[in-house]
């Protein structure tokens, strides 16, 4: 999808088609974002269909200073920041970190690419948000630099410093694992 079907769909022309397209295009990534954001599937959900609400209403807004997915993420962050403030998220929540279930299809390899997988993403999970944004943002989402600056609106040697710092703690929680 373009910019230029955004600016059509924003007139009004066919703004239903756009949000579909938006949807069908980002829909897994911006859930799997607001997931990482929030560690809960349930609230996952949630902000995706905020994030698609908003993106519908403000279809009109969007400039193509950056990616689409950049825009989509921005509206999705700023609502997890709403959800963040709520006062039953600030002193009910229990989180933690549960991994999807899915079958394992084969024997001892399965089960210890499985067992490093788990162990990443449990040392990634217990980075603090703003170390374990840049790094899933960058590694996962393959955004660059200058998108992760503009998205969480920090300097770009902010998000420098951040990644190092992130990369850091896992490495050195993986050496600590070893045996």
């Amino acid at each position: 999808m373009t910019f230029h079907y955004l600016q059509f769909a924003a007139e009004g022309l066919d703004k239903e088609r756009a949000l579909t397209d938006l949807m069908q295009e980002y829909g897994k990534d911006v859930w799997k974002y607001a997931y990482f954001l929030t560690l809960r599937a349930d609230a996952a959900d949630d902000l995706m269909q905020d994030t698609f609400l908003k993106a519908y209403r403000q279809l009109g807004s969007f400039r193509g200073d950056a990616s689409v997915k950049t825009w989509l993420f921005a509206i999705t962050r700023r609502a997890f920041l709403d959800y963040r403030k709520s006062y039953w998220i600030r002193n009910v929540i229990a989180t933690g970190f549960k991994q999807p279930e899915k079958p394992v299809s084969s024997a001892e390899q399965e089960a210890i690419s499985a067992f490093e997988r788990q162990e990443v993403w449990t040392s990634v999970f217990a980075l603090p948000a703003k170390l374990r944004e840049v790094l899933l943002l960058y590694a996962h989402y393959d955004m660059d630099i200058e998108e992760i600056a503009q998205l969480l609106h920090i300097p770009p040697g902010t998000v420098k410093s951040r990644m190092h710092r992130a990369r850091s703690k896992i490495n050195d929680r993986m050496k600590e694992d070893q045996p």
